[in-house]
């Protein structure tokens, strides 16, 4: 164990600096979907060819964060950290320049590969250099530096495509990018530095090799898996489709769509702090945390179907409120839960297979939602919402119990 000694004030740099890193990266990450129907108009593209780019995001998001992840565990991450960022200002610079919606999703498969070497590393470089209490912080603070780059987004992208079209939306979010892999680079070196290795278990120097994670949990890790994924269909489905939601049903202008859209994030930077403190203060189990988030999306989901037609507000702030309940369940299931299997040296590995399953979902969703808009409509849409989220529901409620048990293992060895 090394001496030096753990500073608050370097902590804090370190928790701001993942935080920067997430904002970036979801800059070009989101501006695609925040553009998509701006795209569909300009372009001429159907919905559906316009929406394969973002289904090979997901699925390549989805992929990489299990190779990354393995990867996090092995290899220094903060080299990971910079190579991925390196990559996505690339393929964010480049993707203006394709003449068709299938070098669209080339590239932006490439993006999503890229972006998945960014947060299992990060799970594994913050749970070693912070105490748990300000891994905690730290990992909430990451995922507001995600929702921020999302507000920022649906904020300017209006605007930008006022001025110059949504291909300058690209080309601003790479330069972006590429400026904040150099500060990542300069930066971390210097924190890593001074902070002590507070935990051996997932470093690939420790001497005693780590105990396998036991196979009787299986069935607990695929029904979270199985969760997570619901979330995703959920989170993304929602946010990506509300922007043509508003435009098709209420006829808004498709930046103005847009711009409304930023409620969505904003409500997801508060629902963090409220899961965090339910999690912490009233459930002490994340898959009953969960369960209650879960609750919330489908009573949101069902007053939409029944009433959001009245209203645009009234259906933006339904949405609002069932994104947000996803983004909780996402952060209480992907940012709390890793952190248990340290002692099996697993903490990147697991927090890239969890991270995997969202894109899973969203994958399954961008697209497959696409078409069931093309032949069904909004409603059965939102029929199809609020039956995932009551497979999630189920599923977290089914398993509280197990996942409690293997909690109070960990803390027993």
């Amino acid at each position: 164990m090394e001496q030096r000694k753990y500073d608050k004030k370097d902590a804090t740099r370190l928790m701001l600096v993942c935080a920067a890193v997430y904002f970036f990266s979801y800059l070009a990450r989101i501006n695609y979907a925040a553009v998509l129907v701006e795209i569909i108009s300009a372009q001429g593209y159907t919905k559906e060819a316009a929406s394969v780019a973002l289904t090979g995001l997901f699925v390549a998001y989805g992929v990489g964060q299990i190779v990354s992840g393995y990867l996090g565990d092995k290899l220094a991450p903060h080299k990971l950290v910079f190579t991925g960022m390196l990559v996505c200002s690339g393929m964010n610079l480049l993707l203006p320049l394709c003449p068709g919606p299938q070098w669209m999703t080339v590239l932006w498969s490439i993006n999503g590969l890229s972006q998945a070497m960014l947060w299992p590393p990060l799970m594994r470089l913050t749970t070693q250099r912070l105490i748990s209490s300000d891994f905690k912080t730290c990992s909430m603070g990451i995922s507001w530096g995600g929702n921020f780059g999302s507000v920022v987004v649906y904020l300017a992208a209006p605007l930008l495509i006022s001025l110059g079209g949504w291909k300058c939306v690209f080309y601003i979010s790479g330069v972006l990018v590429f400026c904040m892999a150099l500060v990542w680079r300069v930066v971390y070196p210097r924190l890593e530095a001074r902070l002590p290795l507070l935990s051996s278990a997932s470093a690939p120097d420790s001497s005693a090799p780590a105990p396998r994670i036991p196979r009787s949990i299986a069935p607990l890790l695929a029904a979270i898996m199985v969760a997570i994924i619901m979330q995703g269909v959920l989170r993304d489905g929602v946010t990506t489709w509300t922007p043509a939601y508003l435009v098709e049903c209420f006829q808004l202008k498709s930046g103005t769509a847009i711009l409304t859209s930023v409620a969505l994030p904003l409500f997801s930077i508060l629902i963090y702090r409220v899961a965090l403190w339910l999690n912490q203060r009233v459930f002490s189990n994340e898959l009953v945390c969960a369960a209650v988030l879960f609750l919330a999306a489908v009573i949101s989901l069902v007053l939409l179907r029944l009433v959001g037609s009245f209203s645009a507000v009234l259906s933006l702030i339904l949405m609002m409120f069932a994104v947000g309940a996803a983004h909780g369940v996402n952060f209480v299931l992907i940012c709390l839960t890793p952190p248990y299997f340290s002692r099996y040296g697993k903490i990147s590995f697991m927090s890239g297979l969890l991270n995997s399953c969202t894109y899973v979902g969203s994958a399954l969703s961008t697209y497959g939602i696409a078409v069931l808009l093309q032949n069904r409509g909004w409603n059965a849409t939102m029929i199809a919402w609020y039956a995932i989220a009551m497979v999630g529901l189920a599923l977290c409620v089914l398993f509280a119990r197990a996942w409690a048990r293997f909690k109070r293992q960990q803390d027993e060895m």
